[in-house]
């Protein structure tokens, strides 16, 4: 008896689970109709089922594969704007690339010529 409760109790479990998922997606789409036109939509019923498949066969080796700059969004999130990152990497690492770069930019010119 137990084990058909138990069965019964996952089976609910199962349900509930579904519908979860059922409901999110409903959520989902709805948002995507709201962002997209009646053209791009109609383009994305119909390329769904190749654009899932080829999702589901890429590689997750190859994602892993992406390397970033180590430093690239570290400096950028301990700076307002683009001047006290230059300020910044004047006194500590002048010799840095994106000194060089920031010193063609108008933005460079208004404020520091």
């Amino acid at each position: 008896m137990a084990k058909i409760l138990g069965t019964v109790e996952d089976l609910e479990d199962y349900k509930q689970k579904i519908q979860k998922q059922q409901k999110l997606r409903r959520k989902t789409i709805n948002s995507v109709k709201k962002l997209l036109t009646n053209d791009e939509m109609k383009f994305l019923e119909c390329h769904s089922e190749f654009i899932s498949e080829s999702v589901l066969q890429e590689p997750l080796n190859q994602v892993q594969d992406i390397k970033f700059k180590p430093h690239s969004n570290s400096l950028q999130t301990l700076f307002k704007n683009n001047s006290e990152k230059y300020e910044y990497l004047i006194k500590n690492d002048p010799n840095n690339p994106w000194i060089s770069e920031f010193k063609k930019t108008k933005e460079y010119e208004l404020l520091y010529a």
